[in-house]
């Protein structure tokens, strides 16, 4: 008589479980807003720039004080922005398209019809951190040796800067949100 041996198909200690049993069907994804750090990046890339800049020109103390400076302003362009997505991802959540459309000015929706949040935020805050901080800038960089002319000089030079720096920060967060929009929208489809 033949003998057969019994094999399990399973075996008796699993290894690894996949993410679908713990989770109900009924849940849908949690769609979380964008948080960009190109503000961040930006500052960090200017400031090194910048300090270096400042080394070869025989300006330590420029040096050491622009990198905290610079983080500090795209930080602060980052929260702002950062923000604004929040607001917008509670208004998808709660309102009709065409009311958020009619009360956010900075709305735009992606080529697949998601929306998000075209930030303009970087150029103006950019400015005017630039125009506040290019002369506290050359004051530490001057001291006691500052003259007139450089201190009409350098708020102008802030301003440009802040607003191409801004731009630059806005370009980077705004190409990124519209990437986040249509990922959210794909996965809430899935």
């Amino acid at each position: 008589m033949l003998n057969v041996q019994n094999y399990r198909v399973t075996p008796s200690r699993i290894s690894f479980q996949s993410n679908e049993t713990n989770t109900p069907a009924q849940e849908k994804p949690v769609n979380k807003p964008y948080k960009t750090s190109a503000g961040l990046k930006t500052g960090a890339v200017y400031g090194g720039i910048e300090a270096i800049g400042g080394l070869i020109m025989g300006m330590p103390l420029y040096s050491l004080a622009v990198i905290p400076v610079a983080l500090l302003c795209g930080n602060y362009i980052d929260s702002k922005i950062n923000n604004q997505n929040a607001e917008l991802s509670k208004k998808i959540k709660t309102q009709d398209r065409k009311e958020i459309i009619e009360q956010n000015p900075n709305v735009e929706s992606t080529r697949n019809g998601n929306f998000y949040n075209k930030s303009n935020i970087g150029k103006k805050t950019g400015a005017i951190l630039g125009a506040i901080a290019m002369p506290v800038l050359n004051i530490i960089q001057k001291g006691k040796y500052t003259n007139a002319l450089g201190l009409i000089i350098s708020p102008i030079e802030g301003v440009l800067g802040g607003l191409l720096l801004g731009a630059i920060t806005d370009a980077c967060a705004n190409k990124k949100a519209k990437e986040h929009a249509d990922k959210q929208a794909f996965r809430a489809n899935v």
